[in-house]
């Protein structure tokens, strides 16, 4: 199973594929899929059975009705609701955990700049690569 993060949506300066954003998206999921790999798009069969079961919260009516909030649709879509992505990165990975083991590349910073790399000077940033 595939779940991206943002880092596989990147594209380097040299990256020879041109994708950008939802069309890199959308390449990588035709190419799990060619890989037999279920993605985001792809139903998954195994929440209905072994894998909901394994969950403290897994009821079909909270899931749906959490991707629902989460999509902006339904009953309750908070039209004006933004989610701030530095702000949650902060709250719930303030230690730069999930960063470090999925951006190897920032892994060597501190936790107070991990998170904003921009922010760095423009020599160790440079460090890090393109």
């Amino acid at each position: 199973m595939w779940t991206p993060g943002n880092h596989e949506l990147w594209t380097r300066r040299k990256d020879p594929v041109s994708l950008r954003g939802e069309e890199r998206y959308l390449a990588l999921v035709e190419l799990c899929r060619g890989l037999g790999i279920l993605t985001p798009e792809d139903p998954y069969p195994v929440w209905d059975g072994h894998f909901a079961r394994l969950l403290a919260d897994g009821d079909v009516a909270s899931k749906a009705g959490n991707w629902q909030w989460v999509a902006g649709t339904g009953h309750n879509t908070r039209p004006n609701r933004v989610m701030n992505p530095l702000r949650q990165a902060q709250r719930f990975d303030a230690a730069g955990d999930y960063v470090r083991r999925y951006v190897p590349e920032l892994a060597g910073l501190p936790p107070a700049r991990i998170h904003t790399p921009w922010r760095l000077d423009p020599a160790p940033r440079r460090r890090l690569g393109p």
